[in-house]
């Protein structure tokens, strides 16, 4: 009995958990792309790569602590370059947590 309950929850909050995930971009023809625009280099690919695993990384590790009209602007914004890029993804999500901690300025004439 205690095994159906525990199956039960585990079922009931697994969408939940996969839900606030960090979106998955394919990082294979965004960096094949941009080492294509390089005459195919072998150290841009690497580069985009090493950059790209470094952003979801950070993103990963706080995505949970993201309020939800920041993850949807930015997912819609880093999702702009075709395959989608975590460095996008990750510079749009702090540059619009700063923006809100700073709030709206004043404009003066």
């Amino acid at each position: 009995m205690n095994k159906k309950i525990l199956t039960a929850l585990l079922l009931w909050t697994a969408p939940a958990a996969a839900d606030d995930a960090v979106p998955r971009y394919d990082v294979d023809a965004l960096c094949a792309a941009a080492a294509g625009t390089l005459g195919n280099s072998a150290f841009a690919k690497s580069a985009c790569y090493e950059q790209e695993q470094n952003s979801y990384d950070g993103l990963k590790a706080r995505w949970t602590a993201v309020p939800e009209e920041v993850k949807t602007t930015c997912q819609k914004i880093a999702a702009w370059t075709g395959s989608g890029s975590y460095i996008v993804l990750g510079g749009c999500v702090d540059i619009e947590l700063e923006a809100r901690s700073r709030g709206t300025p004043i404009f003066k004439y």
